[in-house]
């Protein structure tokens, strides 16, 4: 397979529920299956989703790659998944 994964910012943020799935969750399935990884529910995926809006984030113009980082501290992050099921 490609060496390359891309994914818009778009897609990350989608709230659209698509067969149960956030555009977060849609977009974690996809990379794990372009690594090969396998056996992952969609529980586990919203846990890592979590994990990442969770992650404490520098303040906004340190650095071009942190840009958006500030539209993701006004978001509050994610909700606690209720469970891994």
């Amino acid at each position: 397979g490609a060496a390359t994964h891309v994914v818009h910012f778009e897609d990350i943020v989608d709230e659209g529920d698509v067969e149960g799935r956030s555009g977060a969750v849609r977009v974690l399935r996809a990379l794990a299956e372009h690594l090969g990884i396998e056996g992952l529910s969609d529980g586990d995926l919203r846990a890592v989703d979590y994990e990442l809006m969770t992650l404490p984030m520098p303040s906004a113009g340190v650095d071009p790659v942190t840009k958006l980082w500030h539209f993701h501290k006004r978001r509050g992050g994610r909700a606690q998944p209720a469970s891994r099921a």
